[in-house]
């Protein structure tokens, strides 16, 4: 029997192979393999593998951002900040170091990572703004962010504890500052 596979389970494939290698192993050949289907499946989900990349990047700046948004309203300021911060721990974080690594390389990969750096600072900037007002709101934002990026390029495998150990101390940090309710 045919094996049925799915854009998603490309997808799924892909971030592994991102986690484990790097984006020069996300290779048609090699997703093919981990999937167990032939070339023949590859094309009838995508046209070539720019069309791949471009989907694989689209579906990772859909689902990074479902985690996300889903943070940033409702509940008090401290309980978004700690929801935001469980958000962050969720991301594939080995994936997310290989695409920043990508994006060095790659004009494409540099638009969409550019995009969630935008996304991920508009949204750590409304999380944080009503916990330490406008003066702090951005120097918070960036540091955020930078140690994110940072962790990426430290450490392979990104561990639970490597990410709880940065971002515990940066949200007591947030918390401290506290200057509105």
């Amino acid at each position: 029997m045919r094996r049925q596979v799915t854009p998603a389970d490309y997808f799924a494939a892909a971030m592994e192979l991102l986690a484990r290698g790097g984006q020069g192993s996300v290779k048609q050949a090699d997703l093919c393999a981990a999937l167990g289907v032939t070339t023949g499946s590859f094309y009838g989900h995508f046209a070539n593998f720019d069309d791949f990349v471009r989907q694989l990047l689209d579906h990772w700046e859909a689902t990074t951002f479902e985690l996300i948004d889903a943070t940033r309203f409702g509940g008090t300021p401290t309980e978004r900040v700690r929801r935001l911060k469980q958000a962050g721990a969720a991301l594939p974080h080995d994936a997310e170091g290989a695409i920043r690594s990508w994006a060095r390389l790659n004009p494409v990969v540099a638009e969409v990572q550019a995009r969630a750096d935008t996304r991920r600072t508009a949204a750590l900037y409304d999380v944080v703004l009503p916990i330490v007002g406008p003066d702090q709101a951005a120097r918070m934002t960036t540091i955020g962010l930078t140690l994110l990026a940072g962790l990426h390029s430290l450490h392979s495998p990104v561990t639970r504890e490597d990410f709880d150990a940065v971002f515990d101390v940066f949200e007591e940090q947030i918390l401290a500052r506290t200057v509105v309710g």
